[in-house]
């Protein structure tokens, strides 16, 4: 692709990685971005290798960001999180205000009934128990996304998954599972967009409409021919969508003679 083809991204902006993969999950997103662009991908507790220690959940995520920050990025950021990310995104958002600049919150839920949140962890459970983790990172996939990825990148995703142990991946899954965000979303006060793919059946228009309703002045953006992962299965719209909202809610620069 053509670097005058690429697509600006102003400004800091951090991705978080949805439940099961890591941040190398962003490459098909990140070939449709300036490449001068400044961007960090980690990759969260619990994943591609990161032990979950002695537990995790919204707060140990966030504190991990912190960390990880410290040391990588000087100011304020752009959140973008997909799913999990979107989770831990809006949580970071709204604990720490002041190094969030803006949002963006992609194919998440404010949180599961408790029903659903259980019959989600029987099934990793079983799923896991049965196929292992590389036999479930298939099975994940193959209902997950909606394009049909080059045979390379299918294999890095399910490698992503696979390199999680089952102990790992079970407690965060739960956590995921568990995880109740609508305070956090109730105190975001950054400008925000919330994202979905309109073939999403796990986190549908109706969990998007959902977060918006909760974050002050937020709006949705339905992304066409997309499921759970829109970075996935349509990259360059998702980055589309996240380079309009980044250069819209860009400050104008101020001239000479406005600041005489």
């Amino acid at each position: 692709m053509h670097e005058l083809d690429r697509l600006p991204w102003p400004g800091t902006t951090v991705l978080l990685h949805s439940l099961g993969l890591s941040g190398a999950m962003w490459a098909p997103t990140l070939a449709h971005v300036d490449p001068a662009a400044t961007v960090h991908t980690p990759t969260t507790l619990g994943h591609g290798g990161r032990g979950v220690g002695a537990g995790v959940g919204l707060k140990e995520w966030s504190d991990d960001l912190e960390r990880i920050l410290a040391d990588t990025a000087d100011g304020p950021v752009t959140l973008v999180g997909l799913s999990l990310g979107g989770m831990q995104a809006a949580h970071y958002a709204a604990t720490r205000p002041q190094q969030v600049s803006r949002l963006v919150i992609a194919d998440s839920y404010p949180f599961l009934p408790d029903a659903e949140a259980a019959t989600r962890l029987e099934r990793a459970v079983r799923e896991t128990a049965e196929a292992g983790m590389a036999g479930f990172a298939e099975l994940y996939l193959g209902r997950t996304l909606k394009s049909h990825p080059e045979p390379g990148l299918k294999a890095e995703l399910v490698g992503q998954i696979a390199a999680i142990s089952r102990d790992d991946y079970l407690q965060v899954a739960e956590a995921c599972y568990r995880a109740d965000m609508r305070a956090a979303l109730d105190a975001v006060r950054c400008p925000a967009l919330v994202v979905v793919g309109d073939r999403d059946d796990r986190s549908p228009l109706s969990d998007a409409e959902a977060i918006a309703a909760a974050v002050l002045g937020s709006r949705v953006e339905v992304i066409p021919d997309a499921g759970h992962l829109p970075a996935v299965d349509t990259p360059r719209a998702f980055a589309q969508v996240v380079s309009d909202f980044l250069v819209a809610a860009e400050p104008e620069p101020t001239s000479t003679e406005d600041a005489a």
